[in-house]
């Protein structure tokens, strides 16, 4: 990637070991301040980590998982106004990054769309709103209301924590009768690495289980124009959890399927007054015309690489190779810089070359203890 970006010219919101990686393959040396929370600093060791990745200048300690003070930020670190472009390098990174872009007059997804697609209740409302297809869903507060909605709905459900990364503590619920041992899994989940030890606040989501195919729509968005948008195959383990085993790309549907695919999370997109970045969505085809799409679930970001990251935060996770999602960051960059940004004219194929998937196929490994960060 060609950016001319300078020293701390790019501020990194949180970030994966995935991005780091990434950072340190395609950026200038000294152009990137990473922003993280103090204790996730300290857990992971990232100033060694850091200190053999020559794009990152330094690491700025501030809390933002569960809310970002801006200008204290600023006022403490005023080398940051200097920035020229702000990502959010997780999907609990998707909100501050927001705020620090619109506090810095940058392009960004837009606060209150980055706070939508941070919470799958609130994603699912907006979906609602819009006119979108939507599987029934409610809020819960207790075991036994999410287990007489599964009895309506022929026994089986899905749980959701409406404020977790990808699909940590989702489970596919077959039989109501598992719904009061499953609960915690999916109202308490565990924590990750990139996790504040604070505690991230979550609801539970019971939604009716969607049988079928699904897809995932990776949209990139410049100024609220929709730029390029790829449809992929989404390929699952069985099982209470929704691990992914790959993707496809592109997905092996007509033209027309496609278009109404790319269409739905558009809409989607718009109605959220998403500005500037990466909307990840997935959808489940149902045969009901154009707009059949029934969304599964949607996150906004700058980029997310599941396996090591997250993210509309948007999200590539575990879904494309970290750098494929940063294509945001050209994007962003041709707007700061008053021109457009550059996207392939077609879709390519990409995928970990690790995978044995069939060809076409995009597959990543994944380390034990991965069911519960499946991507969903």
């Amino acid at each position: 990637m060609d950016l001319d970006l300078g020293r701390d010219e790019m501020v990194v919101v949180g970030a994966s070991l995935g991005v780091l990686r990434w950072l340190g393959e395609q950026l200038p040396p000294g152009s990137v301040v990473l922003v993280e929370e103090p204790d996730v600093i300290r857990r992971r060791g990232l100033a060694g980590l850091v200190a053999e990745v020559p794009a990152v200048s330094r690491v700025v300690p501030a809390e933002y998982q569960t809310g970002l003070a801006v200008n204290a930020l600023l006022d403490r670190e005023p080398g940051l106004a200097a920035a020229r472009l702000v990502l959010p390098g997780l999907e609990y990174a998707v909100g501050a990054a927001a705020r620090l872009a619109e506090r810095l007059g940058l392009p960004g997804a837009g606060v209150e769309a980055a706070d939508i697609f941070s919470d799958k209740h609130r994603m699912r409302l907006l979906a609602d709103a819009a006119g979108l297809a939507n599987p029934a869903y409610e809020l819960v507060d207790s075991p036994a209301q999410a287990t007489a909605l599964a009895d309506r709905w022929g026994g089986r459900c899905v749980l959701k924590p409406t404020r977790r990364s990808g699909s940590l503590g989702v489970q596919l619920i077959a039989d109501p009768a598992e719904i009061a041992r499953a609960w915690a899994v999916t109202a308490e989940p565990e924590p990750t690495v990139e996790a504040t030890e604070r505690g991230l606040p979550t609801g539970v989501l019971v939604e009716q289980t969607l049988v079928g195919p699904e897809y995932s729509v990776e949209l990139l968005v410049a100024d609220g124009e929709p730029i390029f948008a790829n449809v992929t195959d989404k390929r699952l383990l069985g099982g209470r959890f929704p691990v992914e085993t790959g993707h496809t790309v592109p997905a092996a549907l007509p033209e027309t399927d496609r278009r109404a695919l790319r269409d739905v999370a558009i809409r989607l997109a718009g109605a959220a007054g998403f500005r500037t970045g990466v909307v990840h969505s997935e959808w489940d085809r149902r045969r009901r015309g154009a707009d059949a799409g029934g969304v599964r679930g949607a996150a906004a970001r700058g980029h997310d690489h599941r396996a090591d990251l997250g993210g509309l935060r948007v999200r590539l996770r575990r879904r494309v190779p970290a750098g494929a999602g940063w294509a945001t960051a050209g994007a962003a960059g041709g707007a700061d810089r008053g021109g457009g940004g550059g996207v392939p004219a077609r879709p390519a194929r990409h995928g970990d070359r690790r995978g044995r998937g069939p060809p076409g196929a995009a597959g990543a490994r994944r380390a034990p203890g991965a069911a519960r960060r499946g991507g969903r």
